[in-house]
């Protein structure tokens, strides 16, 4: 598919955990349903994982730079030549320049954000087994949770989300649904239902979910969202993973080995 520059911040904002709403639901509703833009978001994981691994403002200066040499190209020539008016416009090319540089770097973060990803998280235990709430009964939810018990997420997920479609309001099972995606490797996916439980100041699940928000953008390699997320916990006296928070960004801060 032609990716112009609106789609590919639409994908990078994406990956950085930015989409909310209805903006997020329709993102992932095109995923489904359009399998070029799902190749195309999954294509470009790589190219923004390693973006941040060298720097997103070396990066920045060095297209703007670029651009410079572009300008005067156009002036120069009759042949047409594509404006590159934004750095994302030419992430893919990056990748020529900065994969030799920064390959290596990046591989290595991967593999402690992942320990570190295993280290903090285990899905959470199904407390909705013996719930008696009438109005929010299903059998989907029933499988679902009986599936996350036998610790098939995947299929989980499949069945809860299937009920949060049916009712919508229903946060907790918004978040087992979360846990379950997170579970099967699909961080993408968990993140919103997330976010919809962590809005909620009143839900016993918020500050889980918190610190679930944090963890995601850690497999999802998404530095400066992460950063201002385990802020926001620790900004939280008696937040119940203030501590988790606090020892995750101090191993982050101190590099790789």
């Amino acid at each position: 598919m032609e990716a112009n520059i609106e789609v590919l911040e639409l994908i990078e904002r994406f990956h950085e955990g930015k989409l909310r709403g209805k903006e997020l639901e329709a993102f992932q509703e095109r995923q489904k349903t359009d399998s070029e833009f799902a190749q195309l978001v999954n294509d470009l994981r790589t190219t923004f994982q390693t973006i941040d691994a060298v720097g997103r403002q070396e990066f920045r200066e060095e297209v703007a730079l670029w651009e410079t040499e572009i300008a005067s190209n156009e002036q120069s020539t009759s042949r047409p030549v594509i404006p590159l008016r934004r750095w994302m416009a030419v992430a893919a090319s990056v990748l020529i320049v900065v994969v030799p540089l920064g390959y290596f770097y990046f591989t290595s973060q991967s593999v402690n954000k992942e320990e570190l990803f295993a280290s903090n998280f285990q899905p959470y235990e199904n407390l909705l087994a013996s719930r008696s709430d009438e109005e929010n009964d299903s059998k989907a939810l029933d499988s679902g949770l009986q599936l996350y018990e036998q610790e098939n997420y995947r299929a989980a997920a499949e069945q809860l989300e299937a009920h949060a479609s049916q009712f919508p309001d229903d946060l907790a099972a918004k978040f087992y649904l979360a846990e379950a995606r997170l579970a099967s490797n699909q961080p993408n996916a968990a993140l919103g239902f997330y976010q919809q439980v962590a809005e909620d100041p009143t839900n016993a699940f918020r500050e889980l979910a918190e610190w679930r928000i944090a963890l995601t953008y850690l497999t999802l390699a998404s530095s400066d969202p992460l950063s201002q997320q385990l802020n926001l916990i620790l900004q939280q006296e008696g937040h119940e993973y203030r501590e988790a928070a606090k020892q995750l960004q101090t191993e982050l801060a101190g590099g790789i080995d």
